[in-house]
């Protein structure tokens, strides 16, 4: 039986609006890296154009954080993995 894949952490695109945005910024994780998290559990949050936005688990499992905070990211940019139960 083999195990289940890692479910990425993706940046969406639903935090843009069409004002030609593409950037945002990874203001903090609120779990550290290797932390169990549940579904919907809230994981980081994201500014983009000053404002603050959260982004939740897509999925339940261990967290492997990909990028610190403080750091630049694109519009579909993994941020982390999600390694299921």
């Amino acid at each position: 039986m083999s195990e289940p894949k890692p479910i990425a952490v993706v940046i969406p695109a639903s935090l843009w609006d069409s004002d030609g945005t593409e950037d945002a910024m990874l203001a903090e994780w609120h779990v550290e890296d290797g932390a169990t998290v549940e579904e919907g559990d809230p994981l980081a949050e994201v500014m983009v154009d000053k404002v603050s936005m959260l982004l939740e688990a897509p999925a339940s499992g261990m967290l492997e954080i990909r990028t610190p905070p403080e750091t630049p990211i694109a519009l579909g940019a993994i941020i982390a993995v999600i390694h299921p139960r």
